[in-house]
């Protein structure tokens, strides 16, 4: 079992205050918050629907040795039908749409996206309409470079509604191991589509640790594991 935490830590460090009045547990593993301890907070906590109990100093050790793995940037979502009828946009029309959406979530970064992830589903043609739209936003990536794009359906199967999440994952071991950006784009809704930034957490400088001990590129891997592209799905999870 794996789990992705996409968080925000500044949400979190108004919880510090309580975590040093909180019980310790028996089981000092265990980071639940299980009443409070000799003393009780001068401030009174507020639950909130999120947030409804404290964190312990336990959670906080737990939350504070988590590596932070890239950045997540606010995903961009453009709509890819036109407003009068309804209909889905066309050749000129779509690109421009594409580019412009591209250009919203990639104008500001450095550096710009080294690769990108997209999935369209089955008997679909994403490349089609992404190698015209990000020729019109001037981006310098190759679609035809195995190493710059990736279609995850024709590549990994048919993830399903998991698909977004499967890119986010893997854009984000890319760049944390380069030091880049990468990008990802659902692109099974018809009527739009969302451009999702990802970047290293220090930008320009590779990691001298390895977390994730999946090799990704063919040649580094197992003859076994080569050639099966399942087996890439179920090791890149582990």
């Amino acid at each position: 079992m794996v789990a992705l935490i996409v968080g925000r830590p500044e949400r979190v460090e108004w919880l510090r205050y309580y975590a040093p009045y909180t019980k310790v547990n028996e089981n000092k593993i265990d980071p639940e918050f299980r009443g409070w301890g000799w003393r009780k907070p001068p401030v009174e906590f507020q639950p909130s629907t999120f947030i409804p109990q404290p964190w312990t100093e336990r959670a906080f050790e737990q939350w504070d040795a988590m590596p932070v793995l890239a950045k997540l940037h606010r995903p961009v979502t453009v709509s890819l039908t036109r407003p009068d009828n309804g209909e889905r946009l066309k050749r000129d029309a779509l690109n421009a749409q594409l580019a412009s959406g591209w250009k919203q979530a990639t104008g500001s970064l450095t550096p710009q996206p080294a690769r990108l992830f997209y999935d369209g589903g089955l008997n679909a043609t994403p490349l089609a309409e992404l190698t015209p739209a990000l020729s019109l936003a001037h981006s310098s990536l190759d679609l035809l470079d195995s190493r710059e794009s990736y279609d995850l359906t024709q590549r990994l199967g048919d993830t399903g509604a998991a698909s977004p999440f499967v890119g986010i994952a893997l854009a984000t071991m890319a760049s944390y191991l380069n030091g880049d950006t990468s990008a990802v784009m659902p692109l099974r809704r018809k009527d739009q589509a969302t451009i999702i930034a990802i970047t290293a957490p220090t930008p320009g400088k590779k990691p001298s640790y390895d977390p994730f001990t999946v090799n990704l590129m063919p040649q580094n891997a197992d003859s076994d594991f080569a050639h099966s592209s399942a087996a890439f799905a179920v090791r890149a999870k582990q």
